[in-house]
């Protein structure tokens, strides 16, 4: 499993005050979990972090251009692969004025990660973009610009990204060695009538596979929604609201309706995208996690051809809905 690395260069001094407590605001609010300072006796992490987890570091270089930029990163690959270091996440906080092009960010992601190493770049713009989608106030609500790009955005409807943090967290924590989980070839029986109602026989195999390499997780995440639905109703039914809405507008769905078959496996991955954020849809364990929420509301028929034998909806308002409201 891929690690991430957070860091932030102890000799940087950041461009302005305003970026300053934008990336302050940042890293507490996105990446607030195991965040350690590394003191100077920590000699045995090779890039020199003052900020780390066991799953981030994030740096920021000081005014980089593309060039500087590029080097430092390639710099910094190469001294983890000289130290066998494991795979992780690269994660480069900068000024937004060495970009002149949106697209140019998840460009240079792609072409900077190597050899393991994910690399993902956030300027400014990013993370205030992230930072609303999370309703988090604006940093610096005094600032103009900030505001318009504020009260454009929230208006954006989005996943309640703090609910995927929470099953993410769940999903992947201690906490799940407590929850019984039933025998996957035992339980998957029941399923099958609802499996062949939505898929081809071709596919039988890969959707069981699908269903047996994260029957764990799935079964967290149904324990995780039915003990914690009343806390989270609205943004679990928004959650669902987006699933249902992409499910409905994929080429296979003909008639534009939640209720019709699957027909591809591929889409349980395809939907799983749909509720995360854009920077952590290659994350694997982020990925996996969201994954099993879709098969969850596959189940339990929030999508797909519905069977007889299908367990009720822990979602009652959108019984017998198929509209793009709640």
């Amino acid at each position: 499993m891929a690690d991430t690395v957070l860091k932030i260069d102890k000799s940087a001094s950041f461009y302005d005050t305003r970026f300053q407590e934008l990336v302050r605001i940042f890293i507490s609010s996105v990446y607030p979990c195991s965040i350690k300072l590394a003191g100077s006796s920590n000699s045995s992490f090779p890039l020199n972090a003052v900020y780390y987890s066991e799953f981030y570091i994030i740096s920021s270089p000081k005014s980089p251009d593309i060039k500087s930029l590029s080097k430092r990163i390639n710099h910094d690959i190469q001294t983890l692969q000289k130290q066998k270091y494991p795979s992780i996440h690269l994660i480069y906080l900068v000024s937004n004025e060495i970009f002149i092009e949106r697209n140019d960010i998840n460009k240079y992601n792609l072409s900077l990660s190597k050899n393991g190493y994910r690399v993902i770049i956030y300027d400014d713009l990013l993370m205030e973009e992230l930072l609303i989608r999370n309703h988090k106030p604006p940093p610096l609500p005094d600032d103009p610009d900030l505001k318009l790009s504020y009260g454009i955005l929230y208006d954006v409807p989005k996943v309640e990204q703090s609910v995927i943090e929470e099953i993410f967290t769940f999903v992947n924590s201690d906490l799940k060695n407590d929850v019984y989980v039933p025998p996957f070839e035992k339980k998957y029986p029941k399923l099958q009538n609802k499996v062949k109602d939505n898929f081809n026989s071709r596919f039988y195999k890969e959707v069981k596979d699908i269903f047996d390499s994260n029957w764990s997780n799935k079964i967290c995440v149904e324990e995780f929604i039915k003990h914690n639905f009343h806390r989270f109703e609205s943004q679990l039914y928004t959650i669902l609201y987006i699933v249902r809405n992409n499910f409905k507008k994929v080429k296979e769905n003909t008639k534009g309706i939640t209720d019709f078959p699957v027909n591809n496996p591929v889409y349980f991955e395809y939907l799983a995208e749909q509720i995360l954020q854009e920077e952590k849809r290659s994350e694997p364990r982020y990925l996996l996690a969201a994954t099993a929420i879709i098969l969850f509301f596959f189940e339990y028929c929030d999508f797909g051809r519905k069977t007889m034998e299908d367990p009720p909806s822990l979602f009652p308002k959108l019984d017998g809905r198929d509209d793009n409201s709640f």
